[in-house]
């Protein structure tokens, strides 16, 4: 295999790297993965994501796979030490703004393994199991990755354009980079107790946090039978003594359960901490997921963050490998993606002291605000509560005239049901693709595209589509190899264009919004993403001439700087 060259290596084979696999497979990218361990691990640690996460299950063709070994989350409850309920937030089953359940909890080895059997459908994916990394050395050209096959301790080398370091919190990447990580100076250690329920027993289908100053804990019901436990341990408390069946039994019993009912399959205590490495990248060298940031697990934000790092990076590296983009727009991946994971840690840090804190007045306070916001505040209010995660605020986005951002630039784009022009009821990421999207209200705006911006868009593979509002099906017969028309069944594309007050949306690979316009502002909208992602500094200062066809206008307007 030392012969061969591939465009990409993935370090680690964990829920990250099979995500960074799967993805690449579907852009077509040479890619070659090595993970140490020879067997997904056997034993649950991540247990949860959201809505966000599923759709990109759903842009890999798997979301259906993952549904059959995930459940929806049905709420959460904050309860005092006498198991009463503080707070409770309702989840809904079904997001109707992004058509999932907001939340949702698995069993990690299960996840892995549909996700891993996904990977076996991409000839251009080849994955190599007890294998480790011993050296990465890059230079101009290229990446060479030092490898040893555990077993027959054979060892060899291979050749790759760039290299995907998704190899956990100890990643051996990130130390042969000579990446440093930022403390942001929280630490704290949990009991995290995984059960196997062996009797019926009476538990909560919700997530339940205990506010318990003498021992915060947290239950979450998990799928099958599968249950977990965490406890927060003082710092005098000795790892060794937690972990400890006869502890571990007094634990349970005295807060949650009787232990004869379940099999303990875990008991660990782990480290929590708040890091985010100094640098995301060293030349052709990228850290993903637990490599590049670790934070508390209260969120359960973790492992959403390093599958949403590898999704931008991975529509970028499509770009570049295909020359459609240098490989400066490479380096927006650390700008996208840090302030948004710096946010994330600083919430799920700022949660954790809140309702894990032993301070008993701190406690008293938190808990009187809780009762008076449950008591004045509808359940409903908060059906999404903690699945809707922080916009991007800079990198890859449109400017207004004023040359500042787009309010609405970086969130993430909705997708209800729509109706296709084959009479196929479906959720709109199907009809969008996994490329660039243009989604307009009416189809005279692909009249006063440009040829430079209609050749562009088509280098990118753009999908261009055409929403009629509900009742108005008859329309969607005029599909063309152009554009494809959809109708808005339940209004909600309409209206989220009606409150811009737009009739045109941008939408990127990951689904944020790039930006949103009109005919008049298309072409102007057009030229900053290109100026974006080819890094043309002409097109970002300059002006750019938008021509309405139609009336005969010409108007000037600004692009991104």
């Amino acid at each position: 295999m030392n012969h061969l060259v591939f465009d990409v290596a993935i370090v680690g084979y964990g829920p990250v790297g099979v995500i960074a696999a799967n993805l690449l497979g579907t852009y077509g990218i040479k890619t070659v993965v090595f993970e140490r361990e020879t067997d997904v691990y056997h034993l649950p640690r991540a247990i949860g994501f959201n809505h966000e996460i599923m759709r990109i299950f759903q842009q890999i063709g798997l979301y259906k796979q993952i549904e059959s070994v995930a459940t929806p989350v049905d709420g959460v409850e904050f309860l005092n030490r006498s198991h009463q309920v503080l707070f409770e937030i309702e989840l809904s089953k079904t997001c109707l703004t992004h058509g999932f359940s907001p939340n949702y909890v698995f069993y990690q080895p299960d996840l892995e393994t549909k996700l891993r059997e996904g990977v076996n459908r991409f000839d251009c994916v080849r994955v190599h199991l007890g294998h480790t990394v011993e050296g990465i050395f890059q230079d101009q050209e290229g990446v060479t990755v030092d490898l040893r096959e555990r077993g027959c301790d054979r060892t060899y080398q291979v050749r790759v354009k760039y290299v995907l370091g998704c190899d956990g919190a100890r990643s051996t990447t990130r130390q042969l980079a000579g990446i440093k990580l930022h403390d942001f100076g929280f630490h704290q250690r949990q009991l995290v107790v995984d059960t196997l329920l062996t009797e019926k027993v009476n538990l909560p289908s919700k997530v339940q946090q205990l506010c318990d100053t003498r021992r915060p804990g947290v239950f979450v019901h998990s799928t099958n039978n599968h249950r977990r436990w965490e406890f927060v341990l003082d710092k005098n408390e000795i790892k060794e003594e937690m972990e400890r069946t006869e502890k571990v039994r007094e634990l349970l019993s005295t807060y949650w359960i009787d232990p004869n009912k379940l099999k303990v399959i875990r008991a660990v205590v782990y480290h929590f901490h708040s890091l985010i490495a100094l640098q995301w990248r060293n030349e052709r060298i990228f850290i993903v997921g637990d490599a590049a940031h670790q934070m508390p697990p209260i969120l359960g934000q973790g492992m959403c963050s390093g599958i949403r790092d590898a999704q931008n990076l991975c529509w970028k590296l499509d770009l570049v490998l295909r020359g459609l983009a240098p490989d400066k727009l490479l380096d927006t991946y650390k700008t996208e993606r840090l302030p948004h994971v710096q946010e994330i840690v600083k919430l799920a840090t700022r949660a954790f002291k809140i309702f894990k804190t032993r301070n008993p007045i701190f406690a008293l306070v938190r808990d009187t605000m809780l009762r008076i916001v449950q008591g004045f505040t509808s359940k409903t209010k908060f059906q999404n509560l903690g699945s809707d995660m922080p916009p991007l605020k800079q990198g890859i986005l449109a400017s207004s005239a004023d040359g500042k951002q787009q309010s609405v630039a970086g969130q993430m784009f909705i997708q209800p049901q729509v109706l296709t022009y084959t009479g196929e009821l479906v959720l709109l990421d199907r009809v969008l693709g996994t490329g660039f999207a243009i989604l307009g209200l009416n189809n005279n705006w692909l009249d006063v595209i440009t040829p430079e911006s209609k050749a562009f868009l088509s280098s990118l593979s753009t999908k261009f589509v055409c929403v009629v509002p509900a009742g108005a099906g008859d329309r969607i017969t005029k599909f063309t190899d152009e554009i494809e028309f959809i109708e808005d069944i339940s209004n909600q594309i309409t209206d989220w264009l009606a409150k811009q007050q737009k009739e045109i949306v941008i939408i990127r690979p990951d689904r944020y919004v790039f930006g949103v316009g009109d005919r008049n502002s298309l072409n102007s909208i057009v030229t900053q993403l290109r100026s974006l992602l080819i890094g043309d500094r002409r097109l970002a200062i300059n002006y750019q001439l938008s021509t309405n066809y139609d009336k005969g206008e010409q108007q000037l307007a600004p692009t991104n700087h």
